[in-house]
């Protein structure tokens, strides 16, 4: 339940702000970790990405994505996430959780998830993210044509933030096999 009502609030905050954020725009939320998301006195891991999700769905209100879900009966899933934690968010610890999209393919959205308190990197995630609907992963090209962004419609069909997307993507595949 209490999560439902983060979510709530993530939405109705979300739907009220800027609704136009260009695709290298971040979705900044502030949290405070309450003792229902502790396991003993730190962030359980399936906290993370319950947050995670938070970030992702206000992103996709503020990138103008919203009405498109709706109308097309879009369903969001998450395909992989790989995180590492560097230091422990605690019981009562603000912090602020910082999502942006930094690449696409043809079927599915890269996000980057940064936990932070102050100036210190808490955790850092990256999720494999994509829209269904009915029994099929709809393309990010259709997605993208469907909606309607900054300077008007996006054909591209590809997103590229960080600079060196391979490098952090091989990055990745070698901590997975240590």
């Amino acid at each position: 339940m209490r999560l439902r009502l983060r979510l709530l609030h993530i939405i109705l905050a979300a739907l009220c702000r800027n609704h136009n954020l260009p695709f290298n725009g971040e979705s900044v939320l502030h949290f405070n970790v309450m003792p229902w998301d502790c396991v003993l006195r730190f962030v359980g891991n399936d906290r993370y990405h319950a947050f995670m999700d938070l970030g992702r769905i206000d992103l996709l209100i503020r990138l103008g994505a919203w009405d498109t879900v709706i109308r097309e009966r879009l369903q969001p899933f998450v395909l992989t996430a790989d995180i590492r934690y560097q230091n422990r968010l605690s019981m009562f610890q603000s912090f602020v959780l910082r999502t942006r999209l930094v690449h696409s393919d043809k079927k599915f959205f890269l996000m980057e998830h940064v936990f932070q308190c102050g100036q210190k990197i808490m955790a850092t995630a990256l999720s494999r993210n994509g829209l269904t609907q009915g029994s099929r992963i709809v393309s990010t090209a259709q997605i993208l044509q469907c909606i309607r962004w900054q300077g008007g419609d996006y054909a591209d069909g590809k997103i590229t933030v960080i600079e060196a997307i391979d490098k952090l993507l091989k990055g990745l595949q070698m901590h997975r096999s240590v």
